[in-house]
């Protein structure tokens, strides 16, 4: 129930700070941020947190136009190799019937 809370506060604040929505797996190691008309995919909340006040992400790989609707989808990368690159793209496929 805490974790519970704790999403939906977090996700309560995201949406009242900007005209953007979000989602977060049960899990809590991936998020999608919808923001001027791009999604945003993060793998962890710190790097979501940090978003949510700068509105910006270090390492990242975008594909223009591959959004449900046309959107700009922007994936967190790392510079240490793209494994989390590789399971954001997997799980953003899933959710959204594309590979």
């Amino acid at each position: 129930m805490k974790k519970f809370l704790t999403i939906l506060v977090t996700v309560g604040v995201v949406l009242g700070c900007s005209q953007f929505g979000a989602y977060e797996n049960p899990n809590g190691d991936y998020f999608e941020v919808e923001r001027d008309n791009r999604i945003y995919v993060l793998g962890s909340v710190e790097p979501f947190e940090s978003f949510q006040k700068t509105h910006h992400l270090l390492y990242t790989n975008t594909l223009i136009g591959e959004g449900p609707n046309g959107q700009t989808v922007v994936f967190e990368a790392s510079n240490n190799g793209s494994a989390l690159q590789n399971r954001l793209a997997k799980i953003y496929g899933n959710r959204h019937g594309s590979s």
